[in-house]
């Protein structure tokens, strides 16, 4: 198996592609800027660090303004076929609308794909070809839809239809049959051709023309093979045939068509230089991906260890459960009052106050709260003199793998429908807990509204395109 990376990876600046489908899987990750995909009439507003996949043979378009910057990456139904060999090839990766899985893990690694792509630190393209690989292998993990999911039923006829696309992926060199491949799915073959011309638009002898074209360009462009072997090797009976069929798609012939792009490589190669050098610009400004300092950038710090003094212990100053609703469980509560009598933890660190499952509010109406479940458990904690330590931030519930792959995720904050509804919740919350513990019981509780980082996407206490993080912590303040 073999991947080029110019065939493979590319970094565009702008684009506006109409309608089209092509045999490969299409990754895009934006860089900078925003831009807009149109999957099957569905329209997506991607902006920095989205991510969107398009499987093989779906319909889609593109389109970015000039100083949109993303990385598209694609696999060949050839690779994919021969490392899944005949599982399905169907991806569910769409970072705009699902708040399920965490893409970070994917982020990173296009992160890093795209810094080893712009900065060219390596003699070869070993790296390149093993972050594509890496890449893919993120991909299948953790985002190709399994047949036993229960929404697979949805996807039947794109599952039929990447049958069909690794067929002729795997046989485009050789004779093709319609036939053959009916028999093989089942179908007539009347009945195959009419739905690979509903959901493609074009007719299989007209697909199977255009993937022997497709490879035989980048053949062109990527090898100094002769026509004729091009020709053959691509599946074409004679040079003549080949030559008809290129036309018919590109409106020249292959050897025109070599000429003219090896003219317009060299031009080429100037944008493709001017580009990575902005994005180099951004990848210093923004530090992403891998940080080298030189020599003269090193700072030095000379610590004398002779002297010293007693290393004052704060560790046992405050103790983290994690989300309130974890206080409401009798086990939880006998572990944290075991903690602080054995070691002396002096607050009690909780987060998520405002949790649907403690049943507080829908967070679409102001007023009539249920603050039943939480007094449960700031209750529990006054009584045993344990000082709550409250983060009113957002946090979602998680279990990570290692290097903080997700692989559970679930959002348990409300989530509030306006700020003005946010900040009535607030008022009431400590208005409320003031009349029930005193004032001078709650001014010694320790309040903070942490910003989730890790999880950006998903943080806005309150819904509403005016969400701003600060003025939040700036009502959380007063």
């Amino acid at each position: 198996m073999s991947t080029n990376t110019d065939r493979n990876l590319k970094i565009v600046k702008g684009i506006h592609e109409s309608a089209h489908f092509h045999p490969e899987m299409e990754l895009i990750f934006v860089i900078e800027g925003n831009m807009t995909a149109e999957i099957r009439d569905k329209r997506y507003h991607l902006k920095k660090e989205d991510l969107i996949l398009m499987n093989s043979g779906v319909t889609h378009s593109l389109e970015a303004f000039q100083d949109t910057i993303f990385c598209c990456v694609r696999y060949s139904y050839e690779i994919l076929s021969e490392v899944m060999e005949n599982e399905n090839c169907i991806f569910t990766c769409n970072s705009v609308n699902d708040t399920e899985r965490n893409y970070e893990e994917l982020r990173k690694i296009c992160r890093e794909l795209m810094y080893q792509y712009v900065k060219q630190t390596h003699s070869t393209q070993c790296l390149l070809k093993s972050l594509l690989f890496k890449l893919l292998d993120c991909l299948i993990e953790n985002y190709r839809l399994n047949s036993n999911m229960e929404n697979m039923s949805k996807a039947d006829n794109d599952v039929r239809l990447q049958q069909i696309f690794q067929y002729v992926s795997r046989n485009f060199r050789y004779s093709l049959s319609l036939s053959e491949l009916a028999e093989r799915m089942f179908v007539s073959t009347a009945t195959l051709s009419r739905f690979f011309k509903k959901q493609t638009g074009i007719y299989f002898e007209d697909y199977v023309k255009n993937v022997r074209v497709r490879y035989a360009m980048q053949e062109l462009l990527y090898s100094d093979s002769n026509i004729t072997k091009i020709a053959v090797d691509c599946g074409f009976s004679n040079p003549s045939v080949f030559n008809k069929a290129f036309r018919d798609i590109y409106g020249l012939s292959p050897s025109d068509y070599r000429r003219q792009k090896k003219a317009q490589a060299q031009e080429k190669e100037d944008r493709d230089r001017k580009l990575r050098e902005e994005l180099l610009r951004e990848l210093k400004e923004r530090q992403i991906g891998e940080k080298r300092l030189s020599p003269a950038g090193r700072i030095s710090v000379a610590v004398d260890a002779e002297q010293g003094a007693p290393y004052r212990k704060n560790w046992n100053k405050v103790l983290n459960i994690g989300s309130v609703y974890n206080l409401t469980l009798a086990n939880l509560q006998y572990h944290t009052l075991h903690l602080m009598e054995q070691l002396g933890f002096g607050y009690v660190r909780v987060w998520n106050v405002f949790s649907r499952k403690l049943m507080i509010s829908d967070g679409k109406r102001i007023g009539g709260y249920n603050y039943d479940k939480l007094d449960v458990v700031l209750d529990f904690l006054v009584s045993h003199h344990a000082l709550p330590f409250l983060d009113l931030g957002r946090r979602p519930d998680t279990a990570i793998r290692s290097e903080g792959q997700s692989i559970f995720y679930e959002e348990e904050y409300i989530d509030f429908g306006s700020r003005e509804i946010w900040e009535a919740q607030l008022k009431d919350f400590i208005h409320h807990i003031v009349k029930r513990y005193g004032k001078e019981e709650v001014s010694q509780w320790i309040f903070e509204l942490s910003r989730d980082s890790n999880h950006e996407r998903n943080s806005p206490y309150y819904q509403g395109e005016g969400y701003d993080y600060f003025r939040v912590f700036g009502m959380h303040m007063e």
